[in-house]
């Protein structure tokens, strides 16, 4: 399942416009808050998109969660704004001499969408 949702988050992130609001949720007991929060991480990375968070939710108390039954807490919703695009040299060190004004100032220094 954690591949599934690294990859319909990560192409959602690729055609988010900066600014752009995304939710995104899993209801699976399987995918707990920590797996679903690295899950997203790995997929902004792989967009090459910086997310800020506005809201994390859970179910609300007509769900409770019970805290010796982990199964009980399986819904995750966050929602988050497309900040800036990361500079290239952040994921691809090729390009470091350009974003610096080097030789090669000619290579694009930004992956824009």
């Amino acid at each position: 399942a954690e591949k599934g949702y690294r990859e319909i988050n990560r192409r959602a992130m690729q055609y988010l416009p900066r600014g752009g609001y995304l939710a995104t949720c899993s209801c699976s007991h399987f995918m707990d808050r920590a797996r679903f929060e690295n899950m997203l991480k790995k997929a902004a990375d792989d967009a090459n998109v910086q997310l800020k968070q506005i809201e994390c939710r859970q179910q609300g108390k007509d769900h409770p969660i019970l805290w010796n039954a982990p199964e009980t807490d399986y819904l995750k919703f966050y929602l988050f704004v497309r900040k800036v695009v990361k500079p290239l040299k952040d994921k691809y060190p090729e390009h470091q001499d350009a974003a610096e004004g080097g030789a090669s100032a000619r290579t694009p220094v930004f992956f824009c969408e």
